[in-house]
């Protein structure tokens, strides 16, 4: 999986790109830091798209993947119950109070990145006020049930719903991207921030994916836009 741009006080921490590994990791388990530059945009993306003021995601759908899931906020909690299984360091700096790398705790269900939480800057709730993307973090595997295993499937112009206490924002796919690990860093999609983008993310474990001993090589980046929604009724 994949984690969105953590960006500090004008320096750059490191996040961390990893596969679900269950329920116990492997100590050769992929681990790939990530720096990012971060170019924020202040203003929301134009969009015919009703009024649905910004709120957590709940749900998020993705028909041709078979994704229909609930999501969670990634807490300090998850961080600080998690590790680095290369190098043994916890994913929550209580020093810094901070994360450094992103590992959802379950794999069923993906997290979502908001600005703020572990000193997050930026991870936007969805909603058509959005000045941000919006960060979807999911695990994948070839060898057990994960989330995001099918998100290869999904190509552009497919729809990506997130639904909130305010309604359903409806995303259509721009781009859908494989990149080695080492360049996910280098994504302007993933570090620029637009309104009413978002990046959904995880390992790549297609049938065709590049797998070192059943490790994922590169990453798989989905990138939607806003493009309709329905206000809470």
């Amino acid at each position: 999986m994949v984690a969105a741009a953590v960006l500090i006080g004008g320096g750059f921490a490191t996040i961390f790109v990893r596969s679900w590994i269950a329920p116990h990791p492997d100590p050769t388990a992929e681990v790939t830091p990530v720096d990012v530059r971060v170019q924020p945009r202040t203003e929301p993306a134009s969009t015919s798209a009703q009024p649905v003021p910004m709120a957590d995601p709940a749900h998020i759908t993705i028909a041709r993947a078979g994704i229909d899931s609930d999501i969670a906020l990634y807490t300090v909690e998850d961080a600080a119950s998690s590790y680095d299984t290369l190098t043994g360091v916890p994913c929550y700096d209580p020093g810094r109070d901070k994360i450094i790398c992103v590992n959802p705790p379950s794999g069923s269900v993906p997290v979502w990145l908001r600005a703020g939480v572990g000193k997050i800057p930026y991870g936007s709730r969805p909603g058509t006020d959005a000045v941000g993307n919006v960060y979807i973090v999911g695990h994948a595997s070839s060898t057990a049930e994960a989330v995001f295993t099918r998100l290869y499937e999904a190509v552009v112009g497919d729809q990506i719903s997130l639904t909130t206490a305010n309604g359903t924002l409806h995303y259509t796919i721009q781009d859908v991207q494989r990149v080695a690990k080492s360049e996910y860093n280098k994504l302007p999609v993933v570090n620029e921030q637009v309104g009413g983008r978002l990046i959904v993310s995880t390992c790549d474990h297609s049938p065709d994916a590049a797998l070192r001993n059943g490790v994922a090589e590169e990453n798989l980046v989905v990138v939607a836009q806003l493009t309709s929604s329905e206000p809470m009724s």
